[in-house]
């Protein structure tokens, strides 16, 4: 039976501690499956951030260690999974070993051990297996524990001794954490008392290494790509080189976004706006870039049979009708009724990305990218008997319900993607997902939305 190790922690910042141990236990196990906390309520902390950080750092430190899985579930939804949960959750796929400190081995609060404190704690004694890492000061009180294994304390980092490094600035924290872990925090500015960093900031690469993805549609795109094949490398790649249009940088995302490197996009399409000018590429070496943090939208689809598929989208999510009749859409804001049946053909959600694409089309109003805002908009609407579009706060979370789904079938398109019998769509920003857009330093990310409001103010 396959044996997987459950290495849950807070990872606030994951280091190179946490990284070896993962090593190890990788050794011994079939699988590990690293899994940072949601929030405990019961343990604020004042110092953690935003869970999209946390995800993307600890993509970066385990995601290329082989037999290593990343499970950002906790994360995703906001929520903190006890531990006789997560071995029943487990259980379905082999047998389960919960990775501790010898810490939590110790009495506490007049209980045996720190583990007879948690929900079912007791149970999870005398039928959980542990795999105990042991730290100095804290034997393994073990005598009648029944399944266990001890494993060596291979390193005394802290992540918060390395939040402390930071906040004060002591020193760097090179050799704490991986190098792309300590990129990625300085980027961001996290752990320093300042607000995180969403803004352009300039990244250097002293050896660029692209993974490269062109439309195999589109000539010119094989060409460009094909002609920097030498600046490829798949197997250990520091940022992702897109050739094409707008759709090529989302099926890139789309495909790569756990990869958590910039993406670096060439246009050689029609539109282009998350992308860079051809121009750009003269002379250019890619050492340096801007870099822009951009969310992603969280989406679960689930179709008339009641199966739920969840998946991200980029630019927009769309359903519409897929048949004779218009459709019947209900539409929800935060749980509550914001249009309580739409006749129409279509309805769409879109980032502040996709607003200059089909929800500008339906009159949602072009917004730079890089806005905290989403829009929603309503195609061919016949009842309410006009043109519906609306701006609506980021933390907005929206469900499209289609009504009288027999006879008036919808399919819905998330950056494109088709699904087919869909009874209903939710939507929200992620929380753990996101991409890094890079830019040559020269360009302009505003241009292009300057540009189709003179269009639009002229009446042109």
């Amino acid at each position: 039976m396959k044996k997987i190790a459950l290495f849950g922690g807070a990872f606030n910042p994951p280091h190179n501690g946490h990284v070896e141990m993962a090593q190890l236990l990788a050794m011994e196990f079939d699988e590990v499956v690293v899994m940072p906390s949601g929030p405990r309520r019961e343990k604020p902390s004042a110092d953690m951030v935003d869970p999209v950080y946390l995800a993307a750092m600890c993509d970066m430190a385990f995601g290329d260690i082989p037999k290593v899985r990343v499970d950002l579930s906790d994360l995703e939804r906001d929520d903190f999974t006890r531990t006789h949960a997560l071995i029943k959750r487990f259980s379905k796929e082999g047998e389960v070993w919960v990775v501790i400190g010898s810490d939590l081995l110790q009495p506490k609060d007049g209980a045996r051990s720190e583990i007879h404190t948690w929900r079912k704690g007791d149970t999870l004694w005398n039928t959980a297996r542990f795999a105990i890492i042991e730290r100095p000061g804290f034997p393994s009180l073990i005598s009648d524990l029944p399944n266990f294994k001890i494993f060596p304390q291979i390193s005394d980092l802290s992540s918060s001794t390395i939040r402390q490094v930071i906040f004060r600035r002591q020193s760097t924290i090179g050799g704490m954490v991986p190098p792309r872990v300590g990129s990625y925090i300085y980027r961001h500015r996290l752990y320093s008392g300042r607000t995180p960093s969403t803004e352009g900031e300039l990244t250097h690469l002293d050896k660029p290494r692209a993974l490269i993805f062109a439309d195999d549609y589109n000539i010119e795109a094989l060409k460009t790509a094909e002609s920097l094949q030498h600046l490829g490398d798949s197997a250990n790649p520091n940022f992702v080189l897109m050739f094409g249009g707008d759709g090529t940088a989302f099926r890139a995302i789309r495909r790569d976004w756990r990869k958590r490197l910039p993406f670096f996009g060439v246009n050689l399409g029609r539109e282009g706006f998350l992308l860079n000018k051809k121009i750009f590429l003269e002379n250019y070496d890619f050492k340096q870039m801007n870099v822009w943090q951009v969310p992603l939208l969280n989406v679960r689809i689930k179709d008339i049979s009641g199966n739920w598929e969840r998946t991200v989208a980029f630019n927009d999510v769309w359903m519409e009708r897929d048949g004779g009749h218009m459709a019947r859409i209900r539409v929800l804001v935060n749980g509550k009724i914001h249009e309580d049946c739409l006749r129409c053909d279509s309805v769409l959600v879109s980032t502040a990305a996709g607003s200059t694409a089909y929800a500008m089309r339906l009159g949602v109003t072009p917004m730079y990218w890089f806005i905290p805002s989403l829009a929603m908009a309503a195609s061919a609407v016949w009842d309410p008997p006009y043109q519906r579009s609306w701006n609506l706060d980021i933390a907005s979370k929206i469900k499209l319900k289609a009504l009288e789904v027999e006879r008036a079938p919808v399919r819905v398109f998330v950056d494109g993607v088709k699904y087919e019998n869909v009874l209903e769509v939710r939507t929200r920003v992620s929380r753990i997902a996101a991409v890094e857009l890079a830019f040559h330093p020269d360009h302009d990310v505003t241009e292009r939305v300057r540009n189709i409001h003179k269009t639009l103010k002229e009446g042109k």
